[in-house]
């Protein structure tokens, strides 16, 4: 005799289906995301190998391995089939890199840096810049400002676009102006002059530094001082580096020991204390050609040490308008702008500088003084004769022990702040500041 047999139930079904649905729903997102992951991981490890190719190639050749032909744009590297591409992959496959990378687009920029995006950056021709969708653009102006850039834009002469891909991850600078990066006056191949004189305002923007960027001491503690080479084309034996871990030119400094203060670092002048400039570089837009360096290796040492002193660096440098970054390892800055006449705004004084002593003598041009840090003893001359000078420091620190002829003859000068009571030498402060009667 046949038993009845019973199937399951709607309501059963339904039950079933909803609880596949709660576990998919769990477990495909989860699953997906360690695909992306691993995909991630995958793009990293083929950027690090083609990175490190391309500074074995730089190391051995003296030049990084892309297409340096005429109609070449670094602004848009081609696909890797293509016929025209960023990077040259025969120059490095196989000798440097075992086979082709598998992305669609690759760059290296002026300084060696490996990028690599799934679409063009956007495409410049003529200065015109049109955006890749998909991806993230801020616009730089010369001025420091920036804003975000979405729609078609034409360059003005020292702007430039940073973008971001899809996941975030920052893409090269885009420009009007350079096509090849042996034009760019920051690569170490750059051995001309035109390009600077026809683009003052991109050299000076480019050469500013970010300070968002500078390098930490957890990075300094792990960074690779074996991988500092001269650029390309310096005669110095020296070797320095700035504060984002970039090579500088030591053959546009002057440096030697420090004789006093702290043993074993360097001061960015040819003798201590002398008065004249340590600076030997020109000035571009009013600034200087790269960064001031933070580390130095001098001929005879065999590591790196800190840049303390910049005493008399800049001395009387009557072009440089607009002042570098001032290291934070510096404690003497002794006549470092002495003389600068054209400079109009003042630098950050570093916070463990003790030394201000006529820092800014004869900065006729300077308005605005900068905030004195809290260790600083010595102030003898620092704005003396600074005729445009209009605000002083909001205070000066308890423990500066001399300000002899501080504010000597800043006409300008209508505020003065308190001297305190640890000053013992008051000789001249504010004479001659006739805005003060």
């Amino acid at each position: 005799m046949l038993r009845n047999k019973k199937g399951f139930t709607i309501l059963e079904l339904l039950v079933v289906v909803a609880i596949i649905a709660i576990l998919a729903a769990v477990a495909i997102p989860s699953f997906i995301g360690k695909i992306d992951k691993s995909k991630d991981a995958a793009d990293l490890s083929e950027i690090n190998a083609v990175q490190k190719a391309v500074a074995l190639y730089y190391v051995d050749n003296g030049n990084y391995p892309t297409l340096q032909g005429a109609d070449v744009s670094l602004s848009q590297p081609q696909p890797i089939d293509g016929s025209s591409q960023n990077v040259d992959f025969s120059k490095i496959v196989p000798n440097y890199l075992g086979k082709l990378p598998h992305f669609s687009y690759w760059w290296v920029d002026y300084k060696g840096l490996v990028y690599h995006t799934q679409k063009p950056l956007g495409n410049v021709a003529s200065n015109v810049f049109t955006p890749t969708t998909g991806y993230t653009y801020a616009l730089y102006k010369t001025d420091g400002s920036s804003q975000v850039l979405s729609g078609v834009y034409t360059f003005q002469t020292g702007e430039y676009v940073q973008g971001k891909d899809e996941k975030g991850r920052d893409l090269p600078k885009i420009s009007g102006v350079f096509k090849n990066e042996k034009q760019h006056p920051e690569s170490p191949e750059y051995t001309g002059t035109s390009t600077v004189t026809t683009t003052t305002n991109i050299t000076a923007t480019l050469s500013s530094g970010d300070p968002a960027k500078m390098l930490t001491a957890s990075q300094w503690a792990s960074f690779d001082w074996s991988s500092v080479k001269a650029p390309t084309g310096q005669t110095s034996a020296n070797l320095g580096v700035d504060a984002w871990g970039n090579p500088v030119n030591m053959d546009l400094w002057s440096a030697c020991k420090v004789v006093d203060g702290i043993v074993g670092t360097v001061c960015l002048n040819s003798t201590q204390n002398a008065w004249s400039n340590g600076y030997k570089g020109s000035f571009i837009g009013g600034k200087i050609e790269g960064q001031i360096p933070v580390k130095v290796k001098l001929d005879d040492d065999a590591i790196f040490v800190d840049v303390t002193s910049m005493s008399f660096t800049f001395y009387n440098c009557t072009s440089l308008a607009i002042a570098p970054t001032i290291p934070s390892n510096v404690v003497d800055m002794a006549g470092a702008f002495g003389g600068c006449t054209s400079l109009a705004t003042a630098p950050a004084i570093p916070n463990d500088v003790t030394n201000v002593s006529n820092t800014f003598y004869n900065c006729t041009s300077l308005v605005t003084a900068s905030s004195i840090p809290d260790g600083v003893l010595d102030m003898t001359g620092t704005f003396n004769n600074c005729t445009s000078l209009t605000t002083a420091p909001p205070t000066i620190p308890n423990g500066v022990t001399s300000m002899a002829y501080t504010f000597f003859n800043c006409v300008s000068l209508t505020t003065t702040p308190t001297i305190p009571s640890s000053v013992t030498n008051a000789t001249g402060t504010f004479e001659g500041c006739l805005g003060l009667h």
